[in-house]
């Protein structure tokens, strides 16, 4: 299988990525899985940002560095081999030897860099959507703060940084989408995609309900419920603001952001601050006295601040 075959599609979780999949699947010649991940610890093992295993990953990181120095061109023997076995078995996935595999894999924006590295001829797809939009429909999976800040505080905070870097660094490489244009648009933005990977765009790529849909582990299940891309999640975060303290959230999410990763993303980062603070205006607290009481005694606050100040890669903290 050639390099030129593989397709990346990177992007935060909760962006519209599974539904790109679904639409690029329906082309006659692309294969693709849910969610391989299979780049993401061959490569994310190298790195100095560390994940919490139980077997302690920066030990792991360092032992398998310490082993490949010990190996003539250790690394570049390292990244031949891993590019290797990737194209076997990503090849071993496609249905027919003529057709391309699409990885979609969100949290490879951690290490898009690496992946740039091993498969310089691959095809990239950066899909971008309006972090705030990513972060309420985070929150409507999981409806509290402090879990969300917990367990997706990479997804929040790295990804949207990462995309950006990655915009600095390889945007001639990629082909970069937003999510609010492939629903308002769809036929455009996949005959583009189409072009750029060298495909000839074909007619009901759109009716994704019509063709194969990726069936395993991970993914939007939620893909099911339409036939085709539409234009009603593109303001949903908005109206999902529905308290003071969710509006506060959002503040807070878009100050530790900055005005400069949503501008570069490209949100106007001042119309969508003046339209929270005039929703707002009309919320009420979703909390009784007794529930906010409760809070600051259990230091709900206090878990938010430590755990995005302490955080692994920026040590940022939301207030």
């Amino acid at each position: 299988m050639k390099q030129q075959q593989v397709i990346f599609l990177v992007s935060q979780p909760r962006a519209g990525s599974t539904l790109l999949q679904t639409m690029l699947n329906g082309h006659s010649r692309i294969d693709s899985a849910p969610e391989p991940w299979l780049m993401f610890n061959p490569l994310y093992v190298l790195k100095d940002q560390h994940m919490t295993k139980d077997f302690g990953h920066k030990g792991w990181g360092a032992s398998v560095d310490d082993f490949l120095t010990r190996i003539p061109d250790g690394h570049e023997v390292y990244d031949q081999h891993m590019r290797d076995l990737a194209l076997d078995l990503y090849g071993k996935a496609r249905s027919s030897d003529d057709h391309y595999f699409l990885d979609k894999t969100p949290r490879y924006f951690l290490i898009l860099d690496d992946l740039m590295r091993i498969m310089p001829d691959a095809q990239y797809i950066m899909l971008i959507r309006n972090p705030l939009a990513v972060l309420m429909s985070t929150l409507a999976t999981f409806p509290y703060p402090e879990r969300v800040c917990i367990r997706h505080g990479s997804d929040l905070l790295d990804g949207p940084r990462c995309l950006v870097e990655g915009l600095a660094k390889h945007r001639d490489r990629m082909t970069v989408v937003h999510y609010e244009q492939i629903v308002q648009d769809p036929d455009t933005q996949l005959q583009t995609i189409c072009q750029n990977m060298g495909l000839n765009h074909e007619t009901g790529m759109t009716e994704y309900s019509k063709h194969r849909i990726p069936q395993g582990k991970g993914g939007d299940p939620n893909i099911h419920k339409h036939d085709r891309p539409h234009t009603a999640s593109v303001d949903k975060w908005l109206k999902a603001i529905t308290s003071i303290e969710r509006a506060d959230l959002c503040l807070s999410y878009m100050k530790q952001l900055g005005k400069e990763t949503f501008t570069t993303l490209g949100y106007d980062y001042d119309h969508m601050h003046q339209q929270i603070l005039d929703r707002r205006s009309s919320l009420k607290s979703e909390y009784t006295l007794a529930d906010r009481m409760r809070r600051v005694r259990n230091g709900v606050n206090e878990i938010l601040g430590k755990v995005f100040k302490g955080h692994r890669r920026y040590h940022t903290a939301w207030s």
